[in-house]
């Protein structure tokens, strides 16, 4: 919580790390401002719930967005630059691919 709002963070680890809130919970987290490592337990209260899905729409066109993160010596737009040939096979008159990494385009 900061101060009156909840902040939701998604946490992405190991599926063997993962089957209990407990596992999630005592892995480490580092704050790249202070250079301190800590388990997430230390900052955050983790529960879990379930909800109903989300058709995101931009402009008013449904929108499946697909995020990666990277090694942190690793360039985003290296990665992408890689994949964008098979992505780009899979076109088709029924939807759109367009692309955003750090405004590149």
């Amino acid at each position: 919580m900061e101060g009156d709002y909840d902040i939701d963070v998604n946490v992405k680890t190991a599926a063997d790390k993962r089957n209990k809130i407990s596992d999630i919970s005592d892995q480490y987290i580092s704050s790249p401002l202070t250079q301190s490592v800590v388990p997430i337990r230390q900052i955050a209260d983790l529960g879990q719930g379930w909800t109903e899905g989300q058709i995101t729409h931009r402009n008013g066109v449904r929108t499946i967005t697909v995020r990666m993160d990277t090694e942190i010596d690793v360039i985003p737009e290296d990665v992408l630059e890689g994949f964008e040939k098979q992505i780009n096979a899979l076109a088709s008159p029924w939807f759109t691919i367009a692309y955003g990494a750090n405004g590149r385009r």
